[in-house]
């Protein structure tokens, strides 16, 4: 194993782990990326297509940069680089903001998006603190034209393949919130796999920089 390929598991944990207290909420269903594979974005987006009605987004290197820093504050950067996120917006504002490694019961290896009935309401109770302002849905639009929803309920589902099985089951908890409280919004993925990607092939280019006090 190249020194290079050990550093990226490193920056990974030290990523998720930055912005989560449990150590469960990294470890499940993940597995390394090595290359940019449209295939899997594509048959993702078939699966999730059979719960509920969605589009795709593959973000950018540059793009996902660019969303990483709506917000370089230290109480919000670790929670924006985790890697598997939903986002609920009413109209322009964020109302609720959920990541993957709260997504497991303490001492629990199962995934469960739900498990502290955070989607028993739409929106759902958010799991991490909203930042006011930073992540409205027109900075997100700034940053991805073709985001143009069509309804007041606009859910956001940051995924990639390196947690497939957590992004799925973010995408399966989302579908059943929806139907379950008859609920129209706007469904989009946005894939972030070309960011992981060239963080795995250019592990010394690390965002840490960016953070602010």
């Amino acid at each position: 194993m190249t020194k290079k390929t050990c550093l990226f598991p490193l920056l990974l944990a030290t990523l998720l782990l930055s912005g989560c207290n449990s150590l469960v909420g990294m470890i499940v269903g993940y597995r390394e990326l090595t290359q940019f594979n449209e295939e899997e974005c594509t048959s993702f987006l078939k699966e999730s297509q059979q719960v509920l009605s969605c589009s795709q987004i593959i973000s950018t290197v540059d793009q996902t940069n660019a969303r990483l820093n709506l917000d370089t504050t230290e109480a919000v950067f670790h929670d924006l680089y985790q890697p598997v996120q939903v986002l609920c917006f009413d109209g322009d504002s964020l109302v609720s903001w959920l990541v993957q490694c709260y997504a497991t019961k303490p001492g629990s290896l199962k995934v469960d998006w739900n498990h502290d009935g955070r989607f028993n309401t739409f929106p759902p109770h958010a799991s991490v603190p909203v930042p006011f302002g930073h992540l409205s849905l027109t900075r997100h639009q700034a940053i991805y034209p073709t985001l143009q929803p069509t309804t007041r309920y606009t859910v956001l589902v940051i995924y990639t393949n390196m947690m497939r099985r957590v992004s799925q089951r973010a995408v399966e908890t989302v579908a059943q919130c929806l139907h379950g409280h008859e609920t129209e919004a706007t469904v989009i993925l946005i894939n972030t796999d070309p960011w992981w990607v060239h963080l795995h092939n250019y592990p010394d280019d690390t965002p840490f920089h960016h953070i602010k006090n």
